[in-house]
């Protein structure tokens, strides 16, 4: 077993040329979403296939559709019931597309001289699964946004950051930077050298035109701009072309955001919210047939994961996979 580290061993993949066949991890000390874990493998990470997470995803989305969310008044004796929503369904990404349209009136009201910036991080897919894949993806995120801090510090400047798949299901990520005053591309720069430095499969040639400025106010509709990249959002997630919902499922099973923003633009986005979610508390999720399923109000419904282990030919362990089942709390429906 020399060389197995957790998060990071990576046994022998399948042979097959066809990425849905591959399993959405090869490492250990992975947390994924119970619905993926596969723990019958005998040979390499207790995860299912591509293919099979996003037929739970699909599932998952069929599912949905059928329940309701009951919400009870605080302190009073009115009850509600809403429909369950998902971060994929058309009502959730309407919602969405509206707060950018906060965020970009609110960019239009605090800056004077805007300069936008986008920068495309991306890497490899070859021979590396796709939830790898995105850790790796991330990671140089991460760095790459430390670089902006360092090249920006003493000026006013905000990001938002979207995933949009490739046409294999595997995701690149694309950075929007707004600044205040004329920027350079070299100033942001940057940011792609520490991506290459911290992602593993990230080549330097496909980032050669990574990193595009626009002066002044070039791009009038930001909104649109920016929510060109999360594809068709009008339409039902189910009917979407196939990469962008291996995308989807990779993005379920990791419990991962398609979306982010620094904090100023988060609180653009939240300006109109003026609904206090503290006069409502959510008590039960109802399913298809009517049947009340309690749930802590505080903190929304709960996802079960695991944690992948890698086997090397052993019988198959306990259903855990020796990883352990946990619960992790999150925004029901989501």
């Amino acid at each position: 077993m020399s060389g197995v580290q957790a998060g990071g061993s990576r046994p022998p993949q399948t042979n097959s040329t066809d990425p849905r066949r591959v399993r959405i991890t090869n490492r250990e000390g992975v947390k994924l979403r119970a619905e993926v874990e596969n723990p019958s493998v005998d040979r390499g990470a207790t995860a299912e296939t591509w293919s099979t997470a996003v037929s739970r995803w699909r599932s998952y989305i069929e599912k949905t559709r059928e329940t309701s969310l009951r919400f009870d008044q605080v302190g009073g004796e009115a009850t509600v019931y809403q429909e369950s929503t998902h971060r994929w369904s058309p009502d959730y990404q309407e919602q969405q597309y509206a707060r950018m349209k906060d965020m970009e009136r609110g960019i239009e009201d605090f800056y004077e001289e805007i300069w936008t910036g986008m920068v495309t991080l991306t890497a490899s897919s070859d021979g590396i699964a796709p939830v790898d894949h995105l850790h790796e993806l991330l990671d140089g995120r991460e760095k790459a946004l430390a670089a902006l801090r360092r090249a920006l510090d003493g000026r006013t400047w905000d990001y938002w950051w979207v995933l949009e798949p490739h046409e294999s299901g595997y995701l690149h990520l694309h950075l929007a930077v707004v600044v205040e005053g004329p920027v350079r591309e070299s100033t942001l720069r940057p940011a792609v050298e520490a991506h290459l430095r911290h992602c593993g499969p990230a080549g330097r040639e496909a980032h050669a035109d990574a990193v595009d400025v626009r002066p002044g106010r070039e791009i009038s509709n930001v909104a649109a701009y920016l929510n060109a990249y999360l594809g068709d959002y009008r339409s039902d997630p189910l009917d979407a072309p196939e990469h962008e919902q291996m995308a989807n499922a990779v993005l379920w099973a990791t419990q991962r955001r398609q979306t982010g923003a620094s904090k100023r633009l988060r609180q653009f986005m939240q300006a109109d919210e003026t609904a206090s979610e503290d006069d409502w508390e959510l008590v039960a999720i109802v399913d298809g047939e009517g049947e009340e399923r309690p749930v802590d109000g505080r903190q929304g419904g709960g996802v079960d994961t695991v944690t992948t282990t890698v086997r090397w030919g052993d019988a198959p362990g306990p259903p855990d996979g020796g990883g352990g089942r946990q619960s992790s709390v999150g925004q029901c429906g989501r």
